[in-house]
């Protein structure tokens, strides 16, 4: 289980960034004064009277939340306030604002379906919705949502309360920015000092970060488009009793009935080489590539993702030359997905990835990882 991570229209922020132009005041942009009154009066309205959970949820205390708990949560930097403020600038005057959704199992939609009979509920979803009631018809401005969640399917997940109280978050949150743009536009301030999004950097326990990690994976946050781009050379040299799936929703059979709605179902899925019979042998050639950001005394780590299931079965894995290697076992009540560290000080170059199952069962594999194995020299 993750936690979600939200980052808001961050296409438009970049765009911000580059814009030096100047926006008109944002009484300018309605042809008749009156709608920006009467979206005023859409803002001021309790988010309680009109979000999705109207019926469910009507205050803070539904919620199981006191007001000085709300308020003692709800964090927010200085320089995420700016670039939001700015973004709300862009949707007063009509630009759509997109949201791009990073996370786990929670933001895929696991557990939801216990709650409710589709995904309406989860948490960006129900922001989308008030979005679309209270400030699109009045600003013409609409979301467009980047799903790239990706989890799995066990018990440990919170129920559509917590949905509802992230949801609410954000929409105050958003309300709060679109506020502060109308007034100081009203005031003639038209730009607030935007600060760039931090580069993207992994990390490894509290000794670093790590570079040029490479990744070569068939799971997916959305079977319904394409989002293969490995950045690991992976290819199949040798196939004895596996074969390759692809596109395999998750969650998606625990839905009774109709046909698969992108808006009502988890996306997230996954593919990769499948086998269930014993004695199957699979045999990948990776490709470690030289240089890059490593030294040539710095080696990777090779890891596996698998998937887990209640039909598991057990595979011997190895790297040749890097033996011994481990025993992965895919059984499990709950679908997971799991990663699984193969062998380690591997040096750049071609290596064998081998994978026998030992024993029945469905075992799948979904790709496979390989990161720095920080400052560790090549085994003398």
């Amino acid at each position: 289980m993750y936690r979600p991570i939200i980052i808001i229209s961050t296409i438009i922020i970049l765009t911000l960034a580059q814009d030096g132009q100047r926006p008109a005041r944002i009484e300018k942009i309605f042809e008749n004064p009156s709608e920006l009154d009467a979206l005023k009066r859409s803002l001021e309205r309790n988010p309680f009277e009109v979000w999705y959970f109207k019926d469910t949820f009507k205050s803070l205390e539904d919620m199981l939340i006191t007001t000085e708990i709300y308020n003692k949560e709800a964090v927010e930097r200085t320089t995420t306030k700016d670039r939001l403020q700015n973004v709300m600038k862009k949707a007063l005057l009509g630009q759509h604002t997109g949201v791009t959704i990073m996370g786990g199992s929670i933001s895929a939609g696991g557990g939801l379906i216990n709650d409710y009979s589709d995904l309406r509920g989860i948490y960006y979803r129900v922001f989308i919705d008030w979005w679309q009631k209270t400030i699109q018809p009045f600003t013409g401005s609409n979301i467009e949502l980047r799903n790239l969640a990706v989890g799995g399917t066990d018990q440990n997940h919170p129920s559509i309360l917590a949905h509802a109280q992230m949801a609410m978050m954000i929409i105050n949150s958003v309300r709060d920015a679109l506020r502060r743009s109308i007034e100081s536009s009203e005031q003639g301030v038209h730009h607030v000092p935007s600060h760039d999004l931090p580069r993207s950097v992994y990390f490894i326990d509290d000794q670093g970060v790590i570079p040029d990690p490479l990744c070569y994976t068939l799971i997916t946050p959305d079977v319904t488009s394409k989002f293969f781009n490995p950045s690991l050379s992976v290819r199949d040299i040798d196939n004895v009793g596996f074969k390759q799936v692809k596109d395999v929703s998750i969650g998606f059979d625990r839905i009774s009935s109709g046909a698969f709605n992108p808006e009502r179902s988890r996306t997230d899925g996954y593919g990769g080489w499948e086998a269930e019979k014993e004695n199957s042998i699979l045999k990948l050639q990776i490709d470690l590539p030289f240089g890059g950001l490593l030294s040539v005394n710095e080696t990777r780590a090779v890891v596996i993702v698998i998937r887990s299931n209640g039909y598991g079965g057990k595979a011997e894995v190895w790297l040749e030359k890097y033996k011994p290697g481990i025993v992965v076992d895919t059984y499990s009540t709950l679908g997971h997905t799991q990663l699984k560290t193969v062998a380690h000080h591997v040096t750049s170059g071609s290596h064998v990835l081998n994978i026998k199952v030992v024993r029945a069962g469905k075992f799948t594999l979904c790709g496979v990882l390989a990161r720095a194995f920080w400052l560790e020299p090549v085994p003398s």
